[in-house]
């Protein structure tokens, strides 16, 4: 959804170790001291799993007997218990289980230390029908332990169902087959891998290929790595313990916003939780994305856990936990804006490498641009590698159509203040073949852990420049400038991730108040290449295809054949209006207002009673594609509690999503009187609440007026009630910083009060 008068995307930015969005659905552990009275302390429950179909948690409880219980996914809390007739043998008759991801089938397996008893993964259909068998096993030789962590990939329904399971003793890896719609399962292969492979609780998950076909595993257990194999078995590679480490079990993967993760259950003191790492082409070069709260700090000797996952539509994860002898969880995993030098936000990616050129050297690459926007932000990313052993840079030129540069054909070096490229007096004639608005340039200066931003300003023709600032090239964000210049201090949000891997490069958020003349039709051009110093061009370039060569000195990619050289214009909507929330008697009327819709599905109303935890309460279906404003209500009849939260998530067809701001509800006695209270914050910036009440039924209108007079908004005009408390947000990110009086006017009652917008 594109143009939506109502886009307050959340924006997160942490300094120190950047984390995606966690809340919480809902937990019980040992660490909230409300363990369900059948979850056990004494290492009883070790395995569970989602089962997307019947949206249920399934756990494997063995504390006063052994059952396969069913939990509400969105709850955590009981359902049912599954038949377990004709279930027995092995150590323990049950200890772990899996769902189809099709249809409504379970599994769950017993655990087997000994050829005395088989192995068993046993089916059910349902809760109230006797399990069968769906595959047995009786090992050859005495000892063999398997049972300890299954999992399970495919679907039934076209019998690419797979069961991969541990022969830990052995060191082998069994894939197993379905050819009756996941009713039984048979082997297909078997994979020998190395001696000592494994560890205490062992777990395996596939490496997949697009077809989804098996093309190797991934190990982990306590006390190893997690490691990488081919199907011949072969070591491949391996994750750096400083990354996963070795106190880890239970590992599963998931795909989310083109990004494979994998997650791990940690187990010892301190731990008890999930740690999310992003993996791509190389594993030595997998990063932390997150860390879930630690379930509770009872003793769990066998370092047991287990995880299970649901990538919702938009592109949000619903993790399931469960620690051994410290309780469930669920939380979701939200992939927010902010800036990270890692592109795990949603992207809309513009332009991609036409060809196979090296530039200077193997060191450097480029691959993709790509660009978004919130409602105070552009952010342009650029997916890339730097030589750390020099000075060569990425160069990045924006072009804003409703901004006055610099003209295509103009020369852009030479700039006074400039840094890098930008500064070069004796190589200052490169030019574009369309008006650039501005221009940064991010180097690592020969340094193997600094990364250094400069950048340039060309706004109505006048060439400007400065340096922004530096940041490790880890990945970290930084701010800058650090005093006011060619921006004001620290507007602008950069980070360099150099461990080229997929997804991983450039990033940059400017704030549009450094983007005079941007309106609700703006649209954004980019380019990007690799570029020395002293403003020697090399041949990899985003967009077009340069043949021939490094580009060179001086050129004009105006002229140059392989182009445009700049990605067409896309859109770069900045509307918003306020977000508001009525209360009658226990009831909560939420409005908002949208403009023109492209590929609005619709939007998720979510509740929390903390701030922090919400759950989604209702959805409004949009309007899919139109060009009149449309006003949305949603009113819910019993709130709950005395004070509660609301957001909106929008979402596109697509399953793209963005979220509004958080707006606090509170119940009270509301006199009948006609008051205005001061807005909250103030100062503010860019957004302020404000709260009136009137003592009589009829029109009402809430103003905001510039100190000159001018009607700048109107955030409310229609009937109101009296004995509610009406709230309104408004946001003034479109109005520079000063004094504004908002008026609240029913009838011949007149109120005005003042605020202030510092920016």
């Amino acid at each position: 959804m594109r143009k939506l008068l109502l886009v307050i995307s959340l924006f997160l930015f942490v300094s120190g170790q950047l984390n995606a969005q966690l809340s919480t659905n809902w937990s019980f552990t040992s660490g909230g001291a409300n363990l369900p009275t059948w979850f056990g302390t004494a290492n009883t429950e070790r395995g569970m799993t989602y089962s997307k179909t019947n949206n249920q948690m399934l756990v494997v409880v063995r504390n006063g007997g052994v059952t396969l219980k069913a939990l509400d996914a969105q709850t955590g809390l009981e359902v049912t218990n599954y038949d377990q007739t004709g279930v027995s043998g092995g150590t323990f008759a049950l200890n772990d289980a899996e769902a189809s991801h099709d249809d409504a089938k379970v599994y769950a397996a017993n655990l087997a230390t000994s050829n005395a008893a088989a192995f068993k993964i046993y089916k059910g259909d349902n809760p109230t029908t006797a399990p069968t068998v769906a595959f047995s096993y009786t090992a050859p030789v005495t000892g063999t332990r398997m049972g300890d962590n299954l999992c399970l990939v495919g679907n039934n329904a076209d019998n690419s169902a797979k069961f991969l399971i541990i022969d830990a003793t052995r060191n082998m890896v069994f894939i197993l087959k379905t050819v009756d719609n996941g009713n039984t399962f048979q082997l297909q292969d078997s994979v020998q891998l190395p001696a000592l492979t494994f560890g205490g609780h062992p777990s395996v998950f596939p490496i997949m290929n697009d077809m989804g076909v098996i093309e190797g595993l991934i190990t982990n257990s306590s006390g190893k790595n997690v490691l990488a194999f081919n199907l011949a078995g072969q070591l491949i590679g391996s994750i750096p313990g400083g990354v996963i480490a070795t106190g880890t079990t239970a590992i599963k993967g998931f795909n989310t916003n083109n990004m494979f993760y994998l997650a791990t259950y940690q187990f010892g003191a301190g731990n008890e939780n999930v740690r999310i790492v992003h993996v791509g082409d190389n594993p030595l070069l997998a990063r932390t994305y997150t860390v879930t709260t630690s379930l509770g700090a009872n003793a769990n000797a066998n370092g047991s856990g287990d995880l299970s996952f649901n990538v919702r539509p938009d592109g949000s994860v619903d993790l399931f936990i469960l620690g051994t002898n410290n309780g469930i969880q669920s939380v979701n995993l939200r992939f927010p804006f902010f800036v990270n030098g890692r592109f795990n936000e949603h992207y809309n990616y513009i332009a991609s490498k036409q060809n196979t050129n090296s530039g200077f050297g193997a060191g450097m690459e480029l691959k993709k641009i790509g660009y978004s926007f919130d409602t105070n932000h552009v952010y342009v990313a650029v997916q890339g590698k730097l030589d750390r052993t020099n000075s060569n840079g990425i160069v990045v030129l924006l072009n804003f159509d409703n901004i006055p540069g610099l003209a295509a054909g103009q020369s852009l070096g030479g700039v006074p203040g400039g840094g890098h490229l930008f500064g070069d007096a004796t190589n200052p004639n490169w030019k574009m073949g369309d008006e650039v608005d501005m221009a940064f340039v991010i180097n690592p200066g020969g340094n193997d852990s600094v990364a250094y931003l400069d950048a340039a300003k060309y706004f109505n023709g006048v060439k400007t420049g400065g340096f922004i600032g530096s940041t490790y090239n880890s990945g970290s964000a930084s701010q800058g400038p650090s005093a006011p210049g060619i921006f004001a201090t620290n507007a602008i949000t950069f980070a360099l991730d150099s461990a080229y891997d997929i997804g991983r490069g450039l990033e940059l958020k400017i704030p549009f108040t450094e983007l005079p003349g941007i309106n609700p039709n703006s649209n954004i051009q980019v380019a990007a290449f690799i570029v020395s110093n002293t403003a020697y061009f090399s041949d990899l370039t985003l967009p077009g295809n340069l043949t021939g060569g490094n580009a060179g000195f001086n050129p004009n990619f105006g002229t140059l054949p392989g182009g445009p050289y700049f990605t067409a214009f896309y859109e770069l909507p900045v509307e918003m209006v306020s977000f508001s929330a009525n209360t009658n008697g226990n009831s909560v009327n939420l409005e908002w207002i949208t403009a023109s819709e492209t590929n609005n599905r619709g939007f998720s109303v979510e509740k929390s009673f903390d701030g922090s935890n919400f759950v989604e309460v209702g959805f409004v279906a949009g309007k899919g594609s139109s060009s009149l404003m449309n006003k949305y209500s949603f009113t819910e009849n019993n709130a709950g509690a005395s004070v509660v939260y609301y957001r909106l998530r929008q979402i596109d067809f697509d399953g793209t999503a963005s979220y509004s701001e958080t707006i606090k509800v509170e119940f009270s006695a509301v006199p009948a009187v006609f008051a205005l209270s001061q807005n909250y914050p103030n100062p503010f910036n860019p957004s302020t609440s404000i709260s009136f009440s009137v003592a009589e039924e009829g029109m009402a209108s809430l103003m905001i007026y510039s100190i000159n007079g001018e009607l700048v908004s109107s955030l409310f005009n229609e009937a109101a009630k009296p004995g509610q408390l009406y709230k309104v947000q408004f946001n003034a990110n479109n109005l520079p910083s000063g004094i504004y009086f908002y008026r609240l006017t029913q009838g011949a009652n007149v109120v005005t009060r003042k605020l202030t917008l510092l920016k």
